[in-house]
């Protein structure tokens, strides 16, 4: 997208979301067009929405999901047209508002909703080419590698298993509350469809680390801090055989001349 194309963009989002009385006059034509575009910009939000967050939108069914999803869109506008942007802070909105006290017999509904969200944003992800043979660099020194993984992946913690719960809510098969308990996820694409793995905190410190960019030594560092046993190896092993890791880098450095 050019910078005159995002300027234009912005600046009907802008209209869109700006309050009718500081537009143009609750009744002007270009108030009556911008109400047409909102509402229908709104239910356009909500179908994207029920796609990004399946789990969500079978648990509460269309008649809670729909005013939920508007109610946030409204809240949170989007910064871009992009449908892949809808529902973003979806799962920590609800956390902090707990908009109309849905959180009180669904206290599990933040949790899910980030799950949602991120095997959504996980199945988009673009595909990446791995290069297994810079694993040879691992004999170099840590302070100068970084591991790169796979576009897909991602780290998340949540504050309820919700995992098992997912599954079940998508098919209609008897649910569980699930337990209130931190859990860390991996996040990553099997064959073409994102799955969620449950992982340590030490493996999700590390691989969360790679993600940021932090040097081997620092992410190993990340992940002993949590779990001296931390097995690097082992880690390693799985992100191989689950194709999480692209290749090793060399990290380059820049050389000051005086």
């Amino acid at each position: 997208m050019s910078a005159i194309e995002a300027q234009l963009q912005d600046s009907l989002l802008e209209a869109v979301f700006r309050r009718s009385d500081l537009v143009a006059g609750a009744h002007s034509p270009f108030e009556q067009g911008m109400a047409i575009y909102r509402n229908n910009g709104s239910a356009n939000a909500v179908r994207a929405m029920a796609v990004m967050f399946p789990a969500v939108h079978a648990l509460l069914g269309e008649d809670d999901f729909y005013p939920l999803a508007r109610l946030h869109w409204l809240a949170q506008p989007p910064q871009r047209g992009d449908w892949s942007q809808y529902g973003a802070n979806f799962g920590d909105w609800m956390a902090s508002v707990n908009p109309g006290g849905i959180l009180d017999s669904l206290p599990f509904l933040p949790a899910l909703t980030k799950l949602d969200d991120a095997l959504s944003r996980c199945q988009d992800a673009p595909n990446g080419t791995a290069d297994l043979s810079t694993l040879a660099l691992l004999e170099q020194d840590p302070t100068t590698l970084c591991m790169k993984l796979h576009p897909c992946v991602a780290v998340l913690a949540l504050d309820h298993d919700v995992l098992e719960f997912r599954s079940a809510v998508l098919a209609s098969k008897p649910l569980t509350e699930p337990s209130c308990m931190p859990i860390h996820t991996l996040i990553a694409r099997e064959g073409w469809r994102a799955q969620a793995f449950a992982i340590s905190g030490a493996a999700a410190a590390f691989a969360a680390s790679c993600i940021a960019g932090s040097t081997l030594l620092q992410a190993h560092d990340a992940a002993t801090a949590i779990d001296p046993n931390f097995d690097l190896s082992a880690w390693l092993s799985q992100a191989i055989a689950a194709h999480w890791l692209l290749r090793v880098d060399v990290i380059e450095t820049i050389e000051f001349t005086f």
